[in-house]
């Protein structure tokens, strides 16, 4: 977890879509055509809603992806996540994660991407976990702010692995300075005196490196820690199978230490492969799936496909309707569902940008 405030201009790939088509970045027009058909299919046939999330996990943008499931009304009780994401704040995942169930009787998170820490604590509380080839999660790791150094973050685990290796080699240099002693000395030094010897070696040798840990920042750890451990066993009753969370929380070394698919068997009871379907979606969402982005991206797809087609029970052609879906940037500002984009002027092949001094930055929330 991090306490950093951020501002960064809004995502533009995507504001605009033409049957929901221009998220499918990377395949041709016949190719994002039949990519839409399937979403089409996979929604009406399924009954289940399909969204996207893209990005770093943060309070602001959580707050409009709990607002977008809210404002759902279309009676399906399944939904299907697409979820990539390098981790942010495990309270925005939390209240993600908690809207998603508290609106459909099935969560289902599909990974086929990078998913990391927070985005781990969402997957805890899904039904089901969807995993591809190219998907992988991480540990429940506390990411703390450093910020008078060069590398501003570091991980919770950091901490705790210096104090237990310098309480293993003490103990360690103890014994062994005790043992030579007595050996040494031909039984003519006591264990007791020994011990106080070997003792005050090791004082004089771990009390240097021991003071430089401060009591203080090791609490603010352990508290930070326990944070990403409740909320998953708030979650983790679903999908996850007995002393995972530990796992996830204590047993990895490392921040970016991969947890692909079989990995994940050992830790979750139901991580399915994708089904065709599935993969055709996955593929056309390529560029937003497979790899992180600085910027926040993310959609409702269902309510998306189905604005060409009642555009044609209208008699309209299907191939002029437009949609916009919801996408923020880090700076919090989105592209609204149901807004007019002709009425918002737009150069063909241009990004959009801020202007210099206009992001604003956010609040800063704890990182995982």
């Amino acid at each position: 977890m991090q306490m950093k405030p951020v501002g960064h201009r809004i995502a533009s790939e995507g504001c605009f879509m033409n049957n929901g088509q221009a998220w499918l970045g990377g395949v041709g027009d016949m190719a994002a055509s039949h990519v839409t058909d399937v979403i089409r299919k996979y929604v009406k046939q399924r009954e289940s809603d399909l969204f996207l999330y893209s990005g770093p996990i943060e309070y602001t943008h959580a707050s409009e992806f709990v607002d977008l499931v809210c404002r759902k009304s279309s009676g399906n009780k399944r939904v299907l996540l697409f979820l990539t994401t390098p981790g942010g704040d495990p309270h925005a995942a939390y209240r993600m994660i908690r809207a998603l169930r508290a609106r459909y009787s099935t969560v289902r998170i599909a990974v086929c991407g990078p998913c990391k820490s927070a985005g781990t604590l969402m997957t805890i509380g899904a039904h089901e976990l969807l995993m591809s080839e190219t998907g992988e999660l991480g540990p429940l790791d506390v990411q703390l702010t450093k910020p008078d150094e060069l590398m501003p973050n570091s991980s919770s685990l950091d901490i705790f692995q210096a104090l237990a290796v310098a309480t293993s080699n003490a103990f360690e240099a103890f014994e062994q300075c005790m043992v030579d002693l007595v050996g040494h000395s031909s039984g003519n030094i006591s264990t007791k005196t020994a011990a106080e010897i070997a003792r005050d070696f090791v004082v004089g040798l771990y009390a240097p490196i021991t003071g430089q840990i401060d009591p203080v920042r090791l609490g603010e750890v352990r508290r930070a820690s326990k944070i990403a451990h409740q909320y998953a066993e708030k979650l983790g009753s679903h999908n996850l199978k007995s002393s995972a969370i530990d796992t996830l929380v204590n047993g990895y070394p490392s921040h970016g230490f991969v947890i692909d698919a079989e990995e994940a068997k050992r830790l979750f009871k139901n991580v399915l492969a994708l089904d065709e379907d599935e993969k055709v979606i996955a593929g056309g969402l390529k560029s937003k799936l497979r790899h992180t982005s600085p910027d926040v991206s993310f959609t409702d797809f269902a309510d998306i496909i189905s604005q060409p087609e009642k555009e044609a029970d209208n008699g309209e052609r299907p191939d002029r309707a437009e949609a916009t879906p919801t996408v923020s940037g880090r700076n919090g500002g989105s592209a609204k569902n149901g807004e007019n984009p002709r009425k918002q002027p737009r150069k063909t092949g241009s990004r959009a940008s801020t202007r210099p001094g206009v992001a604003k930055k956010a609040n800063g929330h704890a990182r995982a």
